[in-house]
């Protein structure tokens, strides 16, 4: 209990001053009485926050093998080196996919699928939310990717190899950074732009 009501205070304090930051208030009297409304307890009276509700989930299922087993069979080993050691710079999560972490099973099997010539390549996946299922479409891309680069001894293909399209911009954030840091080790090699709304012309 005193684990999660440490976090619920935490919530409310972070919360309560985005609020001020983002609506950059000057007045002291306002700032101290809005302070006080929004740092209520969950769930009271004009509380920012509601109750919590906790939902125990099972835990998404590992396949049998490693990101050892697969480098050089299933991926390619320039691809399991930038995994292993994605570009940490300006990062707020790491991204980092060790040699002895077993990927789950549907993203293997997403893989497996993907990246078999022989097998329609088109697969869906449908899973909870941080299941890895950006990793299910992206593993198999930059893996073909490495793969070109290596045919062509570092070359790569010219032109526009892969289009990922996204319905809202808030998708984007985390996804680009983990493409920025698996990409970065190739050395320019393989690179990526990113168009929104926000993108002149």
């Amino acid at each position: 209990q005193a684990f999660y009501g440490n976090i619920i205070s935490k919530l409310v304090r972070t919360s309560s001053r985005a609020v001020h930051g983002v609506k950059g208030l000057r007045n002291d009297a306002l700032r101290a009485f809005l302070s006080k409304e929004l740092s209520s307890d969950p769930g009271s009276r004009n509380a920012l926050l509601a109750d919590p509700v906790f939902e125990a989930a099972f835990g998404y299922e590992e396949s049998d093998v490693t990101l050892a087993e697969l480098q050089g069979n299933l991926l390619t080993e320039s691809l399991v080196k930038a995994l292993v050691r994605p570009s940490q710079e300006g990062m707020t999560e790491d991204y980092t996919f060790p040699l002895e972490r077993k990927p789950y099973k549907h993203q293997l099997l997403a893989w497996k699928a993907l990246m078999d010539p022989e097998i329609c390549r088109s697969a869906l996946v449908t899973s909870g939310t941080g299941s890895g299922k950006t990793e299910c479409f992206l593993i198999p891309i930059l893996n073909d990717l490495a793969s070109e680069q290596t045919a062509k001894k570092g070359i790569g293909e010219a032109g526009v190899r892969a289009i990922f399209l996204y319905p809202l911009n808030a998708l984007i954030k985390s996804q680009k950074d983990r493409l920025q840091a698996w990409s970065e080790p190739f050395n320019g090699q393989i690179r990526f732009c990113l168009y929104n709304g926000d993108t002149p012309d």
